[in-house]
């Protein structure tokens, strides 16, 4: 147990919020690029990214677009999802990536009673189909 939590606090368990929603938001066409516990636990992170590298003509640079959804058990992190180039493997990486996503287009979701129902909402404010 990693705290004790009002009555109204829903934990977002990683396989269903994680996994689960990533896979509703946009399918099998991606691959995971990374994925990791932090914390002892506390938060989990999967990123999803295209399978190749894309060039931009006109700066030279190479990058590799991800979608990186973040939640915790602990209560440290609100449930986000994010579009990234920065590839997530510790807590300083997933620390820049979700500052990455701050201005673009960025859902989070509280983990309080009955917001497991709006997951849908999140998913076409994503540009992905109804959960």
């Amino acid at each position: 147990m990693f705290k004790v939590f009002s009555e109204g606090y829903e934990p977002h368990q990683y396989r269903e919020w994680l996994l689960g929603a990533v896979s509703n938001l946009l399918g099998d066409t991606l691959v995971i690029a990374s994925a990791g516990l932090l914390r002892q636990g506390g938060q989990a992170w999967v990123e999803v990214s295209v399978p190749e590298t894309l060039h931009d003509g006109r700066t030279g640079f190479c990058y590799r677009p991800n979608l990186l959804a973040a939640t915790s058990l602990d209560g440290s992190l609100a449930t986000t999802y994010g579009r990234t180039v920065t590839a997530t493997v510790c807590d300083n990486t997933m620390a820049i990536a979700l500052g990455q996503a701050r201005g673009q287009q960025v859902k989070s979701v509280q983990q309080v009673f009955g917001f497991a129902d709006r997951a849908g909402a999140a998913g076409a404010e994503l540009g992905g189909g109804d959960r």
